[in-house]
């Protein structure tokens, strides 16, 4: 077993061996019991990506030479690549060093959701340099209209479901009504 592979990663392989059950089963139920809850800081993320070594398990979805580098993450409850937490960085970093955050989902090796205050950021773990904005309903994965102005998805009604008043704030400032 490679020496840095995170705990995780070591209990599933023994589940693996003890059991006969798949890796990969295995290894998102201890990924999933790992999480951390709670908040934590851009500059806690950062310091977390800027010093662990690099994670050298096995990715269960990408082969080898399409995996990307990653390290394994407490905050985030497991291995994330550090492409995407730093273009997570670049989306967050007019919220500054102190933003805090929270992981709102995980699921094993395919992807995560970490919200900053109404922001909610899904972070692709099968391919480098991935996080985008979501839409902002909690549970939702579906992409804004627009991040910028529209924060909100036009397939489930959550747009329609926005207050007049909210409705006026989310138009451009030469559109709105007098």
């Amino acid at each position: 077993m490679p020496r840095r592979q995170n705990t995780a990663a070591q209990r599933a392989r023994e589940v693996q061996r003890e059991t006969g059950a798949k890796y990969t089963t295995a290894l998102r139920e201890a990924t999933e019991d790992t999480i951390r809850t709670g908040t934590f800081s851009l500059q806690e993320l950062l310091a977390e990506c800027a010093t662990l070594p690099q994670w050298t398990g096995v990715h269960p979805e990408v082969d080898e030479e399409w995996a990307p580098k990653m390290f394994d993450s407490a905050l985030l409850g497991g291995p994330v690549p550090y492409s995407a937490v730093l273009r997570l960085a670049g989306d967050l970093a007019v919220k500054g060093m102190s933003a805090e955050m929270w992981l709102e989902s995980r699921a094993a090796f395919s992807s995560l959701v970490v919200v900053c205050g109404v922001h909610r950021f899904e972070l692709l773990l099968t391919q480098s340099a991935w996080a985008y904005e979501l839409c902002h309903v909690p549970g939702c994965g579906s992409l804004p209209l627009s991040a910028r102005s529209i924060p909100y998805c036009g397939e489930s009604e959550h747009l329609a479901e926005r207050s007049e008043a909210e409705l006026v704030r989310m138009a451009p400032a030469g559109e709105r009504p007098a």
